[in-house]
């Protein structure tokens, strides 16, 4: 029994580090896909999601094993400001807010139970080590928008929801306050 708990423990130290950056211990990579390993998740298509007709997916349907996903698009925030950006690429996403900092990066995969979003972590203001989170998108009232909302992997909404319309023009960064 304890030697199996020291090889479990050891596994998830193994794992967390990982995850970190170069002279810590880890690859520097911080792979996305250890998040959707850790939600019991399987990397599928975005190009399979509810909200596909929003992105720029191949003619036809993807099948879920089809990782290509949607080529580059970007969204931001429906605020004067705009001061959120959603770039989509292949499967994965990247959100930046520019005030407070806020920083998410995930990959598209499906649960056991079918319901499908985004794995990965962000970072924010003050905050030096990558938190776990979900990124979920619907659609929303105009055929180029979409609703955004960012949860705790338990649940609790930390973002959201947030309006966002298509950017024609593509942008580095979100606007900063």
């Amino acid at each position: 029994m304890i030697p199996r708990l020291h090889h479990l423990l050891l596994s998830a130290l193994l794992l967390l580090l990982g995850a970190c950056g170069p002279g810590t211990g880890g690859s520097g990579t911080g792979p996305d896909s250890d998040y959707l390993w850790l939600a019991g998740a399987k990397a599928t298509s975005v190009c399979t999601a509810p909200f596909q007709a929003l992105l720029i997916c191949p003619g036809a349907p993807a099948a879920a094993e089809d990782r290509q996903g949607t080529k580059p698009i970007q969204y931001a925030s429906a605020t004067p400001d705009a001061d959120m950006l959603v770039s989509f690429d292949t499967s994965k996403v990247v959100l930046q807010r520019g005030c407070p900092k806020l920083d998410y990066s995930g990959e598209f995969g499906v649960l056991p139970s079918g319901e499908s979003l985004f794995f990965g972590s962000y970072t924010a203001t003050g905050q030096v080590q990558h938190v776990a989170a979900n990124l979920s998108f619907k659609a929303g009232a105009a055929a180029d928008q979409m609703v955004m909302e960012l949860r705790a992997t338990d649940g609790r909404l930390l973002l959201g929801p947030v309006m966002l319309n298509r950017v024609q023009t593509p942008r580095e960064a979100p606007r900063i306050c």
